[in-house]
């Protein structure tokens, strides 16, 4: 266990749109950070920033100009001129994160000329995975990474904290003579100053980036040196404590970054652009990863495995690798207007993270996550406090901030609708070119909506809807509906080229359709189900007298891998969006076992549950016979790892423990704690737990 290495987060006033619409009304551009830290074992570090920007309108009498920094002190700011020679002190006020300059402080400046700021600050480090996030392990070794999105890097360093302004940076490091250090750029020189104090200075961006996606990370790392197409870097960094179960995967980390930045360069057409491509494993990291540019970090946990992984957490790993990698294109080399637009870059990394990961698990059928994974979506559309449009007007700063528009929404739901163009409205050669252009178009610039809409067909309404408006689709008894205000005809539904089984409630035969077949077979002689492995995003309502017309024959065995998928995705909709069922819940419980692919099977156990108020003692008991019953390896410790999401008695849970410490697995800390939060602690289970899983 680790521990921290900063004091209390403190209550912060977070920049106001107001304050944004106004600097962009006065400034022109930001055109580069100096950034100089003095990194210090322990809590504490310092520095200095030079901010090299324009201005396209002069400050009026009253007015302020706001550089952004929460940090601890600020103890000097100054004009310098473009050799860093101080020109004069300028007179400022440091409160609530805030930095304010007069404008009486800018007098001489003229509208398009380089002004230069310098500041000096001191900081301590972060441990709530955003600013520069420190952890000393027991083994006394520190760990530092920056986190920046959404609005992040103000917590380093004072800048101008907006997403709309793409700078390069100049980054000099002073750190301990034994740590590993690494940013976006490579290492252009080191220099020891004394017996345990090292110099290093980072080669200078050529490429402007948003501030978020400044990274540094230093400690006790360990690295494994490595190279793509002979030129780029593709090293790997590690803590010293995980060396050995990295050195038996590393193969597996360079193979995968090989072939996720090989195909996004060939599907866009546009070469990787950094000199190296470095993945950082980060200790204390909530996020899945961060997208750096030349310095991806990643959390540990999820990646560098101590154990035999499932089938779905190895799919899972990789498919986050190249969500990462796809980012490097999607959000980085184009990056966003204002964050209105999330789905830009994060479901376009999720379509690619899938996209990639299906062609590198080609044949293995471990790619069926991303099917079943949709209905993730549904849940976040589902409740008028969490819904809105993909492209939307912008929202308070603070909730983007807070992390309340990366949702299942962006994420799923926007990288669903671009697989639904690319397989359903343009066919994948047509949405390539599309790709092709935009980036032609736009490449190492911010771009928004309009830029993206300028390469759809004008005809295209289906994915305007999708983007612009609120809510799912579904079908239901022979009708689509849809919530909220998403609105597609009836026309734009055979658009899509949907297709449905169909089982004869009378001989059990089953059949696929097209959508034009479909009235022929809308009578009460036959079970309908739409594909839901079709590329597309429409869900469908399924009803407890189709589930026991499906009970009643008694032909589940027959289902190929697409109809359990369907049926299986139709039940947990219906569990999201409508009653909570008994029966639907009884329906899976008896049927679950039938789900022969492991990725599906470990899915809908694990995500049925989140979605049921309360199992019955019956249903707790059923589970544990599915458990039982299991004769293959895999499969029952699949079904081990999720029996918390469905044991609650103490009949039950005694029953969960037993079994469990007969396993010579780990279980995950978050399932541990649920687990213990159910038992005595003075119980003899309770210390058994704990002493299993140090």
């Amino acid at each position: 266990m680790s521990h921290c290495c900063c004091k209390a987060k403190k209550q912060r006033d977070f920049i106001k749109n107001e304050e944004v619409d106004f600097r962009n009304s006065i400034l022109k551009s930001v055109d580069n950070y100096e950034v100089t830290l003095n990194l210090l074992k322990g809590t504490d570090y310092n520095g200095t920033v030079v901010i090299d920007f324009k201005f396209k309108q002069l400050l009026q009498q009253g007015q302020h100009l706001q550089l952004d920094y929460d940090g601890q002190e600020v103890d000097y700011v100054a004009l310098v001129d473009q050799q860093r020679q101080e020109i004069k002190q300028l007179e400022y006020v440091f409160e609530n994160q805030r930095i304010l300059i007069g404008s009486e402080q800018f007098s001489g400046v003229t509208i398009d000329s380089v002004v230069s700021i310098k500041l000096k600050f001191k900081n301590q480090y972060y441990n709530l995975d955003d600013g520069l996030n420190s952890t000393i392990t027991d083994q006394n070794n520190q760990y530092i990474y920056a986190q920046g999105e959404v609005a992040n890097t103000y917590k380093i360093f004072p800048c101008i904290e907006q997403i709309n302004f793409r700078a390069t940076f100049d980054l000099t490091v002073t750190h301990p003579a034994s740590w590993k250090v690494v940013s976006n750029e490579p290492i252009l020189s080191q220099l020891n100053i004394s017996f345990d104090t090292q110099k290093t200075v980072f080669k200078k961006s050529q490429i402007a980036l948003p501030n978020y996606l400044f990274t540094l990370c230093a400690g006790d790392y360990e690295q494994y040196k490595n190279i793509y197409n002979d030129k780029i870097g593709m090293d790997t960094y590690y803590r010293k404590e995980k060396a050995q179960f990295v050195a038996t995967q590393i193969q597996d980390f360079n193979d995968i970054t090989k072939f996720g930045i090989n195909y996004m360069e060939e599907y866009t057409k546009i070469n990787y652009y950094m000199d190296k491509y470095d993945s950082v494993y980060c200790i204390d990291y909530t996020y899945y990863g961060m997208e750096n540019p030349g310095c991806t970090t990643l959390e540990e946990r999820r990646y560098v495995f101590e154990q035999e992984r499932e089938p779905i957490k190895i799919a899972l790993r990789s498919d986050i690798l190249f969500h990462e990698i796809s980012h490097m294109w999607f959000g980085d080399c184009i990056s966003l207007d204002w964050w209105n637009n999330l789905f830009l870059k994060e479901g376009f990394a999720n379509f690619f993270g899938y996209k990639i990961n299906k062609e590198y698990f080609k044949g293995k059928e471990l790619e069926w996550y991303y099917e079943m994974g949709k209905v993730k979506a549904v849940y976040d559309e589902s409740n008028p406090e969490t819904v809105f449009p993909l492209s939307h007007e912008r929202g308070l700063y603070q909730d983007y901030e807070s992390m309340n528009y990366h949702s299942d929404i962006s994420y799923q739901k926007g990288g669903s609708v671009f697989q639904m163009m690319e397989q359903k409205i343009y066919g994948e050669q047509d949405f390539q070119n599309r790709i092709i252009k935009y980036f032609k178009n736009n490449q190492f610039t911010v771009a928004g909506i309009q830029e993206f809409l300028a390469e759809l067909k004008e005809d295209d309404s289906i994915s305007r809807k999708y983007i612009f408006n609120k809510g799912i689709s579904y079908y239901d008894q022979g009708v689509f509906r849809d919530t909220y205000n998403l609105g597609l005809t009836s026309d734009e539904y055979r658009q899509l080229k949907l297709k449905f089984f169909v089982i004869c409630k009378q001989s059990g035969k089953i059949n696929e359709i097209p959508h034009s077949e479909l009235n022929q077979y809308s009578t009460d002689k036959f079970v309908i189900i739409l594909n839901n492995c079709d590329n597309h995003l429409v869900f469908q309502r399924i009803y407890i007298e189709d589930l026991n017309a499906i009970s009643e024959l008694n032909v589940f065995e027959q289902f190929n891998l697409q109809l359990r998928i369907s049926l299986w995705k139709a039940i947990i909709f219906e569990l999201i969006q409508f009653e909570n069922s008994q029966n639907h819940i009884n329906f899976f419980l008896n049927n679950i076992h039938y789900e022969q692919n492991p990725v599906v099977f470990h899915f809908a156990l694990r995500f049925v549950p989140k979605y049921v108020n309360k199992w019955t003692v019956e249903q707790e008991k059923k589970i544990i016979s599915v458990y039982e019953n299991e004769q293959d390896k895999l499969r029952n410790r699949i079904v081990l790892k999720n029996l918390i999401r469905y044991l609650f008695t103490q009949e039950n849970l005694n029953y969960l423990v037993t079994e469990y410490l007969k396993q010579t697995f780990k279980i995950k800390q978050k399932y541990l704690d649920q687990l213990t939060e159910r038992l005595d602690p003075k119980s003899e289970d309770y210390y058994k737990l704990i002493e299993k899983n140090k």
